[in-house]
């Protein structure tokens, strides 16, 4: 399990190219049909493909308006405190999670470009409403570029889980969110611990064969 912060350039490069290892993408979200239409106030969870304002208002914002940059400089993001006086939380539809292979969720956010300084929450929800993981991004300048956040995981048995975010400043200037994604990875994890008499296991079999030949000599 593993979470990464990137910044700039090297950010959007990743975000374009996926993850390494070879993949499957099984969720992606970026905003721009939403911002289409253009500036849309308290956006409604109507206005939303795949996620639903669970908790206060979100605003969408289209590349440029009110001098406000999306990832990438390009469609649409969101502005995680709307303009109702209460910040935001947005939550995923569910997404299918297989068991016996690792999962990559990233995300791109920057700070509020206004002003201030915000928290933004990052959960993984699972559909009985357990927590299977969560992280803040402290302190937040409104200068802070865009940077792509990742987190591998992978879960016991088959789940589906929803992609929680939130915001807790009140202001009506929040960070801003955009191109959500989640990759399977296809091979599966490399990294299960062994029992810690394998060790001790595999020099007792390689003796066992050492003495065999020694007997057939």
């Amino acid at each position: 399990m593993k979470k990464t912060f990137l910044t700039g350039a090297a950010a959007l490069s990743l975000l374009a190219a996926g993850p390494a290892a070879a993949s499957s993408m099984i969720f992606l979200e970026t905003f721009d049909d939403e911002a289409a239409d253009g500036y849309v106030s308290n956006a409604p969870s109507t206005f939303f493909d795949q996620f639903t304002v669970t908790s206060g208002s979100v605003d969408i914002i289209p590349q440029g308006v009110f001098g406000l940059s999306c990832d990438g400089g390009a469609g649409g993001c969101v502005d995680m405190d709307g303009s109702s006086g209460a910040s935001g939380e947005l939550t995923s539809d569910l997404i299918a999670i297989q068991a016996g292979f690792d999962h990559d969720v990233a995300f791109a956010y920057s700070g509020a470009q206004r002003g201030g300084a915000d928290d933004l929450m990052f959960s993984i929800i699972d559909e009985f409403g357990g927590v299977l993981f969560t992280d803040t991004i402290v302190g937040l300048s409104f200068s802070a570029p865009y940077a792509l956040y990742t987190h591998s995981f992978s879960v016991p048995v088959d789940v589906s889980v929803s992609l929680v975010f939130e915001t807790f400043g009140n202001d009506n200037q929040g960070p801003l969110l955009d191109s959500i994604s989640v990759f399977r990875l296809d091979n599966p994890p490399s990294d299960v611990p062994l029992p810690a008499a394998a060790p001790l296991m595999a020099l007792g079999l390689a003796g066992l064969g050492l003495a065999a030949r020694r007997r057939k000599g």
